[in-house]
Formats: structure tokens, C-alpha cells, sequence
């Protein structure tokens, strides 16, 4: 399996895009980067227009499968794409955007989510609120971020303690 991955923020544009609302997307790929190169073969993109489909086109060729995971969010879509397209989001709010703004269709994420095979995002309210807006049919997964494995150091400084049962908050 080869995972085609891609965020708006990259290696290459980190720096100045911190100020960017999407620069988070860089980390949470960065984040799964480890546990993909475990599944299959990772290929970064920094194109995904004139990239993806040569890639995909390579992969059917060989008789290899592989998938387009867009870390981003749904309206960033890359349209025409013939490579299997999977969105990758971070999403806290209780609705997603449903309606076109400004006359941008591409604005209503359910556009988005139609021209997709699926959706990854990093809690399982997220996943929810997909599932209540575009219907349970719609293949979406809560995978949260896996960030504990690479926090072996932080865990050995902490000191050890039994887990608590009864507490009050």
C-alpha cells in the first residue's frame, strides 16, 4: 500500500506559514508519518496537482494499491483527482460548514466530502458530527493523533504512580 500524503504546510514552508489557520496540518501529518510508514510506503507530495495522479497511474501499473490522504480542511480539495482521495482533519465545532459561502460550493464541506472516498479525523466527536451531516453510510474514522510513542523520554522522566479510581474535579 502507498499513502500519498500532502498539507499545505510543509518541511519547505513551516516557517512562514505559523501564522497561517492551517499550519496545524503539518504537525498532525508529521504525527501520523510514523505509524503509516509502518502500514505500507509514504510519499510526500508538494503538488498534489501534478503529482498525485502520475503516482497513482505508477501504483495501478505495478498493481500496488494507493490512496491520496489531504491533510486539510474538506473545501482545500484537489478537484479531478482519479487517485483515491481521503480527508485528513482537525475539526472541534458541533457543525461542519453545510452551505456554499460566497457563492463557492467548494465551501460546503459536504461537496468536499462527496468527492472523496472517506475521512480520517482526530477525535471521535468530529467523526460524529460527519456522520450526523452527511450520513451514517459515510466512511469516517476518529484515528486521534499518535503522539504517545514519540513522548518515551517525557514518560521516564515522570515519576511512576498508581492510577487514581475515585476523584473528584
Amino acid at each position: 500500500m502507498l499513502f500519498i500524503v500532502y498539507s499545505q504546510t510543509n518541511d519547505l514552508t513551516i516557517a512562514e506559514n505559523m501564522v497561517r489557520h492551517e499550519y496545524s496540518y503539518y504537525f498532525v501529518l508529521k504525527s501520523y508519518l510514523p505509524i503509516l510508514s509502518e502500514l505500507g510506503e509514504v510519499k510526500i507530495v508538494y503538488d498534489p496537482k501534478s503529482e498525485v495522479d502520475t503516482i497513482f497511474d505508477e501504483c495501478r501499473a505495478d498493481g500496488q494499491k494507493c490512496v491520496f490522504l489531504h491533510f486539510s480542511a474538506p473545501q482545500n480539495y484537489i478537484e479531478g483527482l482519479r487517485c483515491p482521495t481521503m480527508h485528513v482533519i482537525a475539526w472541534e465545532y458541533s457543525t461542519i460548514p453545510n452551505e456554499a459561502w460566497k457563492d463557492e460550493e467548494r465551501e460546503n464541506w459536504r461537496v468536499a466530502f462527496s468527492n472523496s472516498v472517506g475521512a480520517i479525523t482526530i477525535s471521535e466527536y468530529s467523526a460524529e458530527i460527519i456522520r450526523n451531516e452527511v450520513g451514517p453510510a459515510y466512511p469516517v474514522a476518529s484515528i486521534p493523533c499518535p503522539v504517545w510513542e514519540g513522548m518515551d523520554q517525557m514518560r521516564q522522566l515522570a515519576p511512576s504512580r498508581k492510577p487514581i479510581k475515585n476523584f473528584t474535579l
